[in-house]
């Protein structure tokens, strides 16, 4: 059977992501982009890069939306309506919330009934018939609404991995929620160690804490997405060691960039700098990514300054005891994302540490 041409309508860290591993997979793909530098990087391993969205969905027969937010979405799937081919499964894979995902169900069953739309209308239809769901989730809040919200969907004796960064005091409520009113449900705490580089190439680090003896299946999903899982002990002990990792890998790159800077001023380029590091125990291989970030002053994000931000703050609010330097971090890369950064890399800090 002939593979289907699938068109990725968006190429930000997921989109991009999902291209690439279709690429990989030997898949004709076909994407786009408003800012078009962002899908370059894919053109040698076969990516049709479009200048218009319209361009890339003709010769698709799955279309996958993953864009920002869901005005652009709605825009843009409203503005391919007629490019696309006949009989299409169009895939929206973005986080739009229930409002537009009802109103795109209803323009394109109106207007094209042909197509074949494939989302779930809700949370709770998402998980009904999965035995194993990941909940990756914006934030603390987001995940707590939505996890509530398909508490009576859950397959009964599903496995509930909650793999997003939100906190220790979001976590163990969650763990204690699901303790008390599904006790048939496994709950795994599960955040990943890696950003998007990783995770495009499943190289991610899984910290599992919970029942590993029941864990089977989700053991299964872990192996399919990154390169190894580690077992911290019961719920709750993997989000606290994330905050951990997070917290050194925020003093890490504010260190890095302050070094960088001091580095310039007494004429030492960044490329100066990894030479005398590479080769010793300080020559992180992620402290080279972050340099050649700098010497390049291309910010294109792995991790976004105002997400890593979140974990900092997260990690002050779960710290017995105080953190200094975490908390004057804090405050400087607030005042880098009220001056417009939070959406580049948090290597970009450096930029922002110049310009003072």
């Amino acid at each position: 059977m002939k593979q289907p041409e699938v068109a990725v309508l968006g190429l930000g860290a997921m989109g991009h992501a999902f291209a690439a591993n279709l690429l990989k997979k030997g898949f004709t793909v076909h994407g786009w982009n408003r800012t078009r530098a962002r899908g370059e990087d894919l053109l040698d391993a076969g990516l049709q890069l479009a200048d218009s969205p319209d361009e890339a969905v003709r010769q698709a027969d799955v279309v996958i939306a993953m864009l920002a937010d869901g005005d652009t979405t709605e825009q843009v799937l409203h503005q391919v309506k007629e490019a696309l081919k006949q009989g299409a499964t169009l895939c929206q894979m973005g986080t739009i919330g229930v409002e537009k995902t009802d109103a795109l169900i209803a323009f394109f069953a109106e207007d094209r009934p042909d197509l074949l739309l494939q989302l779930a209308d809700s949370p709770d239809e998402a998980v009904r018939q999965a035995d194993v769901v990941i909940a990756m989730l914006a934030d603390g809040d987001t995940t707590e609404q939505v996890l509530h919200q398909v508490k009576e969907a859950l397959k009964q004796g599903a496995t509930l991995c909650q793999m997003g960064t939100i906190g220790v005091e979001k976590t163990d409520a969650l763990i204690a929620f699901f303790a008390e009113d599904r006790p048939d449900l496994l709950f795994i705490d599960a955040p990943v160690s890696g950003t998007k580089a990783p995770a495009e190439n499943a190289q991610i680090l899984v910290l599992a804490s919970g029942d590993q003896s029941r864990a089977q299946a989700a053991e299964a999903v872990f192996a399919a997405i990154g390169k190894g899982t580690q077992w911290l002990g019961e719920a709750g002990k993997s989000s606290r060691m994330k905050l951990v990792i997070n917290s050194w890998l925020i003093g890490m790159m504010q260190s890095l960039a302050e070094s960088t800077q001091l580095a310039a001023q007494f004429g030492f380029s960044t490329d100066d700098l990894w030479q005398v590091l590479e080769g010793g125990p300080l020559a992180a291989p992620y402290a080279k990514m972050k340099l050649e970030m700098m010497a390049r002053d291309d910010y294109t994000p792995q991790m976004h300054l105002v997400w890593a931000l979140k974990d900092a703050r997260l990690a002050l609010d779960a710290a017995e005891t105080p953190l200094p330097a975490l908390e004057n971090i804090s405050r400087l890369w607030q005042q880098a994302v009220d001056e417009g950064h939070g959406e580049e890399d948090l290597a970009v800090i450096y930029r922002y540490l110049k310009a003072q």
